[in-house]
């Protein structure tokens, strides 16, 4: 399967397939994704939001991030279950497992992580606890 990102969207296309076969996130300009399949696809607008699904593009969550960041530079899905990756400044790289939920509906929903303290600082855990779907 092959996701294309445009400035009007997400499309979906894979062989023998009339085009476009699905067309998500509409009206949104796409300037990264990622997916590692099993319906697991995140993006970014040119906005600076983040979105991700579980559902293949049927429904859509925005992607809280942590208090000072800037908008992601670099955007990247790694391990089992997905994790998203990004790249961001000033603060450097961001990470959150795909799919949390807040346990309080006033907190944030995400619990995450600074890496490359060598590089960046000290690694910073923002002590918002969550936990997956």
């Amino acid at each position: 399967m092959l996701y294309i990102g445009t400035d009007d969207g997400i499309y979906r296309w894979f062989p023998g397939a009339n085009w476009p076969i699905f067309h998500s996130l509409q009206g949104r300009a796409i300037v990264d994704l990622a997916s590692p399949g099993g319906g697991v696809i995140v993006a970014v607008d040119n906005t600076g939001r983040v979105w991700e699904t579980t559902s293949n593009g049927q429904d859509w969550n925005e992607v809280p991030l942590p208090t000072g960041a800037g908008r992601p530079s670099a955007l990247a899905l790694a391990w089992t279950p997905a994790e998203i990756v990004m790249a961001m400044r000033p603060k450097g790289l961001y990470r959150r497992p795909v799919g949390l939920v807040a346990e309080s509906p006033e907190g944030p929903p995400s619990r995450f992580a600074w890496l490359a303290g060598v590089l960046f600082g000290t690694p910073r855990e923002s002590g918002v606890t969550a936990t997956a779907t």
